[in-house]
């Protein structure tokens, strides 16, 4: 009975591990690098501090509950440093200093998604894409990171993801407060376009042919043919 009990409950020892992961990446994320190497440091002393501790207290029995803080401890300890590694590479990028500055750049980005269409903007479109170059007049900084471009439709609707493109656009600061580095507000197509992988190529055929078709067809036939056009059913018949 006993068993059946235990079987039962709920396991919750992954919990306070996946809150930790969760806390530690959203402060990094919402008040930067410096929050998130003082989490690192908190978290780093107060594991020595309970290891100091049992030492001082001469029991050198851990418990679970011991064990299970010293691991919290640690484990906030590395994924903090990793977000905090993150977060600074993407505060000093070139691109903030030129988002801040409203600079108009010329960019290689590689496709990252399929654009998806804006419809509060009219006929325009939202691509992310992986930053590759930033040629300036006088040299070309090989980068990378997540930006965000907003582009008219035309040129921009079918590109498949993997395609490289040269797109020049005005930088400004990011949408959300999140990893991305830059939104890129382009007005027109991109002047160079590279090829698509095949398995993307593959995929947009797939997509193409997979959409819904309209209410109505167009004849293949002069003679006779039957459809439906704006709900009213038409015959055409030859004259």
């Amino acid at each position: 009975m006993r068993s059946e009990r235990e079987s039962h409950r709920l396991d919750v020892r992954l919990v306070p591990f996946a809150a930790a992961c969760w806390a530690t990446t959203g402060s990094g994320i919402l008040w930067g690098s410096r929050t998130a190497w003082w989490v690192v440091g908190g978290a780093f002393l107060l594991a020595v501090a309970l290891v100091g501790a049992s030492i001082r207290s001469g029991d050198s029995r851990w418990t679970a509950h011991r064990t299970t803080a010293l691991a919290l401890l640690l484990f906030g300890c590395v994924c903090s440093t990793a977000v905090a590694v993150r977060v600074q590479a993407a505060e000093t990028h070139p691109m903030v200093n030129l988002a801040s500055n409203g600079a108009w750049v010329t960019l290689v980005v590689e496709i990252a998604d399929d654009p998806q269409k804006l419809a509060s903007f009219g006929r325009r479109v939202r691509v992310d894409a992986h930053l590759r170059e930033i040629r300036k007049p006088t040299e070309t900084v090989h980068a990378s990171g997540s930006i965000i471009v907003l582009a008219p439709s035309d040129g921009w609707s079918g590109l498949l993801p993997g395609q490289q493109v040269v797109l020049r656009g005005q930088v400004s600061p990011p949408m959300h407060r999140d990893l991305t580095l830059a939104t890129v507000r382009v007005s027109g197509p991109p002047s160079e376009v590279g090829p698509a992988p095949p398995h993307q190529r593959w995929a947009g055929t797939l997509r193409a042919r997979s959409r819904p078709r309209p209410p109505f067809y167009r004849p293949t036939r002069p003679d006779c043919c039957r459809g439906w056009w704006w709900g009213i059913r038409r015959r055409c018949r030859p004259k």
